[in-house]
């Protein structure tokens, strides 16, 4: 690991960058330390996750109004970057990506399809991982300052009142400068590269 970002030449002789996570605590998501919570009712940590350990995390709306999130400010210059999560419906069908409440994709967790994208996201995706997960990924080419995660009412709908009950279960955010969500790399009170 390092402190900061690097390339290296591989062996097919390649320039390739590391794998980076710029989120701090990306897998410690019910932690208001690193996580700014709205709309959120409760967390509860040690669901199983898609990869079958006990580290994903089920957050629930509250009866509030508005959009239902976690967040993290990430202040990162205008590049090409890449969020990425794993995600599974719990009550709540649709998970929502978006950057600073503007920039949104949603996906929808009970079938596997991608909802509405803003134009300005270059790239979203959906990879079925088994089990009612999906790891859901987001690209743009914007400064990320607020990066959000949470549910959405339904494709297009993210500021609603919430009933209290419903969730998601999500696990392993990423964030890192690129086209794609590589590898996943776990952090805790900083960035790894």
């Amino acid at each position: 690991t390092r402190s900061t970002a690097a390339t290296r030449v591989n062996a097919d002789g390649n320039i390739e960058k590391e794998t980076q996570n710029l989120f701090s605590g990306s897998n410690d998501l019910a932690n208001t330390s690193y996580w700014g919570h709205t709309n959120i009712a409760s967390t509860t940590d040690g669901q199983t996750g898609y990869d079958g350990t006990s580290n994903a995390v089920e957050i629930v709306e509250s009866t509030g109004s508005g959009q239902h999130i976690i967040q993290q400010a990430v202040l990162s210059p205008n590049v090409v970057q890449t969020i990425s999560i794993y995600a599974k419906a719990s009550g709540r069908d649709y998970l929502l990506i978006n950057q600073s409440g503007v920039h949104k994709a949603f996906y929808n967790l009970s079938n596997g399809s991608l909802g509405n994208v803003d134009s300005n996201v270059i790239d979203a995706t959906m990879t079925d991982v088994g089990g009612g997960w999906y790891r859901c990924t987001y690209t743009a080419n914007i400064a990320y300052t607020g990066c959000r995660i949470g549910m959405a009412q339904s494709n297009g709908t993210d500021s609603y009142a919430g009933d209290g009950t419903s969730g998601i279960i999500i696990q392993d955010a990423q964030l890192e400068q690129g086209l794609v969500a590589r590898d996943v790399l776990t952090t805790t009170t900083t960035a790894l590269y």
